[in-house]
């Protein structure tokens, strides 16, 4: 009986991500073929991470480190994971926009990027909630500050502009907002 919970339990889990998955692909069909303008973007930007910030806010400290908030990453590992992809957004659009140069991780197959990841979490795993925290903080204003100075136009008109800020911000944080809420849940059972 307790296999049949637990296989049911697990079937669950599975089935709230496709539906996830499937009404995110849905929300970036549409907003793929209508582009948001730079206020829209940024409002999404803002709107996600306060959601985010929120439930990161709330994550009970005493499960900070267990396993599987994302994947087999703990919640600070995920919180470490965000930062880090502000802080490579900003750098990769810094390199676009100045050098023309596509960040070198658009051309990684899956295991490359699962190894960039870890390498970014590896280089913060021993830092504390409140130094992550503030990174965390710090990073994200240090990207809303750029995408504010940059030209409305771009976020209209260049595929690669519009197309990293979304998939690397709002959109970045509603999956781990999702995924930490989900994880969350199953703590508290």
């Amino acid at each position: 009986m307790k296999r049949i919970l637990v296989l049911l339990f697990i079937i669950q889990k599975i089935m709230l991500k496709v539906v996830w998955h499937l009404e995110k692909k849905e929300n970036l069909i549409f907003k793929e073929n209508n582009r948001l303008n730079k206020i829209d973007t940024i409002n999404e930007i803002k709107s996600s991470w306060d959601n985010l910030l929120s439930t990161i806010n709330s994550f009970s400290s005493k499960h900070e480190k267990v396993p599987g908030a994302v994947g087999t990453w703990s919640f600070l590992e995920a919180v470490i994971h965000i930062f880090a992809w502000d802080s490579e957004l900003l750098i990769n659009l810094n390199d676009y926009h100045n050098k023309k140069e596509m960040p070198k991780w658009k051309d990684f197959n899956d295991e490359e990027i699962v190894e960039l990841n870890q390498g970014q979490v590896d280089e913060y795993i021993n830092t504390s909630f409140e130094d992550l925290y503030k990174r965390l903080i710090d990073n994200h204003s240090n990207l809303i500050k750029y995408l504010e100075n940059l030209p409305e136009d771009l976020f209209v008109t260049d595929q690669f502009t519009s197309g990293m800020i979304k998939d690397e911000t709002y959109l970045h944080y509603q999956e781990h907002d999702e995924n930490i809420k989900t994880f969350s849940k199953t703590l508290n059972q």
